[in-house]
Formats: structure tokens, sequence, C-alpha cells
């Protein structure tokens, strides 16, 4: 079987085995030497030699994988990075497999404890280099794609300083020292430099991204292994040779640690950004497959500007210009926009159907000193169209039959092309409004307050559904003390997200208000100075402000400009509206406002039941353009009151959707129902 096998050493392993046996052997005879000659001695050679040795190693290690990695440079990132985990996960296997080695030999065998400690030292020290040089080169790979020229000229220099730094290994420089420091610094602030080019990670899909995460972090394990064995061992004065001395060695270990590090951050922050990337992506290589060569620009007018170059290239013309019917826009190239447009209003007096043609050549034509012209339509998907491309030539008769056919091809790309990016146009304008939208919606959901509950003798339920995604009614209670509460009902005019802003801004300012705890002239009087102030002119606010009494009993009611609050009296059992004057807030916008404030102050009785609403109940309508009104509501109310009111709040929504037949609401829905108990 020995026969057979075939043991192939290349001539790195070769001289790494060498170097290494030589210090090993170095090793040994030394601690002979320690037995019967001087220390002194014996260190001035130790010195020297281990110097020579270690250069020897750390440059065999350099070169080796200075040439042999380069053909590594075509290869994926993430695979890269799968190597260098490869690398160290051996380093590390063989490191503890010899010291459980020498362990057992210390255990059951008598041995010099120096030499074993020395053995497993210079190999894990050679393994640690070995897997670090590994890895700075692989990472150099990675730092260089796609960076900028200026980084070639660091990488030089970083290499320089750590050839320089190889002297160190002559001289056991502390690492407390001033030129071991500075050396080390120069290397740390330049590796952290090279984390800024790390452009490979925008190419890597989510999953790439998670995977080389774990990887780099068992890559940072990996090193921080090596880091506690070099300074576990730091000047202890047992070991023969020791790495910790070594600013080249310091320098590569902290290159590495650095750079994974980073490059997990730097990951870690690009995970969001993937799915937009990669949608990105193939929204432009699927605008790329449909109008092959056209160049796709930043903006309408570059895409504009692509398409007829194009155009002018395929079919050899001297100038041009394009005709968009959406905005009656008119882009020329190669001349000025004045005589694009003199050339198009000639053709339109001269050519009766010059709307309705489709590919035409006209070769004797003297306009604005072209002699020949050809005309193209462009069509949507849907035969609908979108613009025309007129080309022209100096030269009579400058067009053919050949370039009627290039332009009748090119022009059903260039369809393609200017569809997509109106298409595009109108996706992106409508994702911005639903991001508008999906915004100013979860801002008015969290601006109504969740629980309306305040006292234990109140019964309280609110209600609102915006008619659009987002709208201006609002709701909210405001407790001022154990026993006494603010509640408000309002809505603000306009509709959608300018609505919804406003209403954030209403709730801050009641909030603000009903912190002074004063009464509701002064709320309505001081929250109409404050809309005047915050709102634009064409915007007000109609509120209905209730302050609750539990302790008295008692309710105060003021109404700027809202909606009849419906009362039901439980002794009387009757139900009917509470009509006071009042003027919506930021109508008035001075100190007059206050002789459209008026107030109701009245007692409430155990049963008694408050409905505060928007006018959208009261002003649905059905398809016979009837509203819900005032009395349906009032009927309905006084035919359900014997319901808990949270379901006869339900109830009531159900009702006025019936009213309306299942059209769609024209205004929000928004209503808050109590009952004293």
């Amino acid at each position: 079987m020995l026969s057979t096998f075939k043991l192939r050493l290349n001539p790195f392993l070769l001289a790494n085995l060498f170097t290494w046996a030589a210090l090993i052997t170095l090793n040994t005879t030394f601690y002979l030497f320690l037995s019967i000659r001087s220390k002194t001695w014996v260190g001035e050679i130790d010195a020297y030699f281990k110097g020579v040795l270690e250069n020897v190693v750390l440059l065999i290690i350099f070169f080796f994988y200075r040439y042999r990695i380069d053909k590594f440079r075509e290869k994926e990132s993430s695979e890269l990075i799968g190597k260098v985990f490869y690398v160290g996960f051996v380093s590390i296997a063989l490191s503890l497999l010899w010291f459980i080695v020498i362990t057992l030999l210390r255990r059951n065998f008598w041995v010099d404890n120096s030499t074993l400690l020395n053995s497993f030292y210079l190999w894990s020290m050679l393994l640690a280099v070995n897997f670090l040089t590994y890895t700075f080169f692989i990472f150099r790979i990675l730092i260089f794609r796609q960076s900028p020229k200026y980084v070639v000229w660091v990488w030089n220099t970083f290499i320089y300083i750590f050839f320089a730094s190889l002297i160190f290994n002559f001289f056991d420089f502390p690492f407390q020292s001033l030129p071991y420091l500075a050396t080390l610094g120069i290397l740390v602030a330049i590796s952290l430099l090279f984390c800024v080019n790390m452009h490979w990670v925008a190419y890597l899909s989510t999953p790439a991204k998670l995977r080389n995460i774990g990887i780099l972090l068992l890559i940072s394990l990996f090193g921080a292994y090596f880091a506690y064995l070099i300074f576990y061992y730091y000047n202890k004065g047992i070991m023969l040779y020791d790495i910790g001395f070594s600013v080249y060695a310091v320098g590569l270990l902290a290159f590495v640690l650095i750079y994974a590090t980073m490059a997990i951050l730097v990951l870690l922050f690009n995970i969001p950004t993937t799915s937009v990337y990669k949608k990105k992506i193939e929204e432009i290589l699927a605008f790329q497959q449909l109008t092959q060569s056209l160049q796709v620009g930043s903006s309408e007018q570059d895409i504009y500007q692509a398409l007829l170059q194009n155009a002018l290239q395929v079919t050899q013309a001297d100038a041009g210009f394009l005709e968009i019917k959406a905005n009656n826009q008119l882009i020329a190239l190669a001349m000025e926009d004045s005589d694009a447009r003199l050339i198009r209003n000639a053709l339109k007096d001269k050519i009766a159907d010059y709307e309705q043609i489709d590919n035409l050549m006209l070769l004797e034509e003297a306009m604005q000193g072209y002699g020949s012209v050809m005309i193209k339509t462009l069509y949507s998907r849907k035969k609908e169209v979108l613009g025309k491309i007129i080309l022209l030539k100096v030269q009579e008769e400058g067009f053919n039959s050949e370039h009627q056919d290039l332009l009748e091809t090119f022009g059903k790309q260039a369809s393609i092309s200017i569809e997509n990016y109106q298409l595009l146009g109108q996706v992106i304008e409508k994702e911005k409004l639903q991001q508008e939208l999906d915004i100013a919606e979860k801002v008015q959901k969290s601006l109504l307050p969740k629980n309306l509950q305040f006292h234990e003798s109140i019964e309280i339920f609110g209600f609102s559904e915006s008619a659009k995604s987002v709208g201006g009614d609002y709701y909210d209670i405001f407790k001022v003390s154990p026993h006494r509460a603010y509640i408000v009902i309002g809505d603000v005019s306009g509709k959608g997200t300018s609505a919804a802003f406003n209403m954030a801004q209403m709730k801050g300012i009641f909030q603000s208000l009903a912190q002074l705890d004063m009464s509701p002239e002064y709320f309505l009087l001081y929250a109409n100075q404050a809309v005047s102030q915050c709102f634009e002119k064409a915007s007000f606010i109609t509120i209905t402000l209730l302050l609750v009494d539990t302790e008295k009993k008692t309710l105060t009611m003021a109404r700027a400009g809202h909606c009849p609050t419906l009362y039901y009296n439980a002794q009387t059992q009757i139900a009917d509206y509470i009509q006071d004057k009042g003027l919506g807030l930021g109508i008035m916008r001075n100190k007059a406002y206050t002789k459209f404030i008026a107030t109701t102050q009245m007692s409430y009785n155990t049963g008694d039941i408050i409905f505060l609403y928007t006018d959208g109940i009261s002003e649905a309508k059905n398809s016979q353009e009837e509203e819900y009104g005032y009395e349906r509501l009032k009927d309905f109310f006084a035919q359900n009151i014997h319901l808990p009111i949270d379901v006869l709040q339900t109830r009531l929504i159900e009702n006025v959707r019936e009213f309306s037949q299942g059209l769609p609401p024209y205004d929000d829905y928004t209503c808050m129902i109590m009952r004293f108990v």
C-alpha cells in the first residue's frame, strides 16, 4: 500500500516545512546550550537567526500567495470568502490537534515542557501567518473590485510599509515602544481606509449577504484565536520565537480583523436595500431587452434624446425631432427647436392627413434647408398614437426604402421605450402617492385614541372610517383631572393627505390646550388663534367640544360650526338635537371670533346618551342623491335606543351603508357615542 501512496509536495510546502524544521531544530539546540552555556551568548545567536528564519518564512508565504491567488480574480465574492473560511478552519484544526498531541506527550512521557510549548507555539504561529497572508490577498481582490485609481497606489504603499516592518524582526522592540506603535498605527489607518471600498457588497443577494455575514464572523473568530495566542504568550520569556514582537505579523492580524469586521457591518446595513437594488436591475435589464441598442437616460429628456440619437444613427439622418402627443412636447436633435416647430407646422399644412399617416417619405421637399423628410408615427401596444418621429436630410432623395424599413423597425422599439417610460412614470407616481397615503393612514390611526374610557360612570365608544385611504375626521378625549375630561370630535376641511396632516396639527393644538384646563370658551378662542397661524387660509376645522364633570354630573358644550349633537334624555325618553351657534376654527382669523362662541351647560342623568358625529354620516347619499339626513338619524337612534351603545353604534353605521346602496362613501364616517351609567 505504501508503494501506491503518492505524496505531492509543491515548492511552497517544502520551503515552509524546511524553515519550520529549522526553527524546531534551533529551538531544541538552544535549549541544550542553555544547560552548558551562558544565557547572554545564546541570546545573541538566537536573536540573529530568529530574525533571518522568521523573515524567510514570511517572505516565502507572502510571495507564494501574491502570485498564486491572482488566478482567483474572476471568482465570485462569496466563493472567495468561502476559501478564506476553509483555510482558517484547517489552520485552527491543525493548531488544536497539535495542542492535544503535546498535552498527551506531557502527561504520558517525560518530555521537556518548554520544548513542547515552543513547538506548539511555532506550529500555531506558522499556521497563523499562513492563514493571515492568504486572507490578506483574498481581501485585496475584493478591495480592488470597482475601486478608484488611488487604491492601487495606497495598496502598494501598504505593501512597502509591511516590507519595512520586517526589520523589527531583528530587534525585540516591545509593543509599547514608539517605533512599534507608530508603524502599527500607520498599518491600522490604511486598513480602515480600505474599508471604504466594499463595492462588491452591492452585488450580493440577501441570502448571500446573510451567508457571508456568518462566514466572516467565523473568520473573525479564527483571527481572534490567533490573536489570543500571540498576546497570551507575548513577552513571557519562555518562547524562543515571540511573534508578538513582529509588526509585520501583528499588522496582518489587524488588517484581517478590521476588514472582516467592517465587511460584516456593511453587509448588515445593505440587507434592507437588496430587494430595491434587485428590482431596479430587473427593470433596467427588461427595458434594455425591449429597446435593444437604445440607451436609458436618467430623465424624460434623456430618454427622448437617446431615441433620437439612435434614430439618426440607424438612418444616417442629419437632424430630427420627436413629437410626444401626451404633453405636446417637441424634442429636437442637431437642429434648433424653432426650426423643428416651423417644419412641423409646414408638414401639417402640406399633408392633409398628417395626424393619420403611419410611415411617409418625402424626397424633394425644401424646408428650412432640408431636402428630404421621413415621418414615422409611434403607436402603443393598444394602437394609441404616442407621437411622431421626423428625420431630416440636407440633400434631396437622401432617404430610400431601406432607411424607411429601418425607421419602421426602430419606430417599434422607440414606441416600446416611450410607452414603458410613460408607464414607469405613472407607476412611480402611483407608488409615491400610495406611500404617502400609507404614511398618512398610519398617522391618522395613531392619532385616534385606542382607549376612550376615563371614568367608570361613563361608557364611551368611537368609530372612524375614511372615505379614501386617509381623511380629516378626528375624535379624542383629554383627561384633565380624575373626574373631568374634554371630549372632542372634529372635521378638517379637504380630503386626503393634506387633511390628515392638518388633523395631526389639530391633535397637537388640542392636547396642548387641554393641559391648561380652561373653559370651553377660551379653549375655542385659543384653538382658533392657533389654527389661524398654522393652517392655510383655505383650511378650517369644525368641532364639537364637551367638558364632562362626573363629580357634578354636568356637561359644558361648545360647537364650532360642527354637526348638531344628538342627545337622548333618559327621563323624558326623547332624543333631540342640541343646536348652538358657532363658527368653524380658522374661518374668522381675528378677535371678533369671540362673538361666535356660545356654550351650553346642562346636567345629565343616569341613562342619558350623547351621540357626536361628522357630516359624512348625516350627508351620506344613495343612488337617488338623497341624503341620510338628521331626521332619519334621529329616528334610527330612537328606535334602537334599547341596544348597548357599542351595538347601537355598529348598527347605525350598517344602516348608513345600506342607505347608500353600496355606493362608496363620499365623506368619512366618524362618530362617538357615550352613555352615563
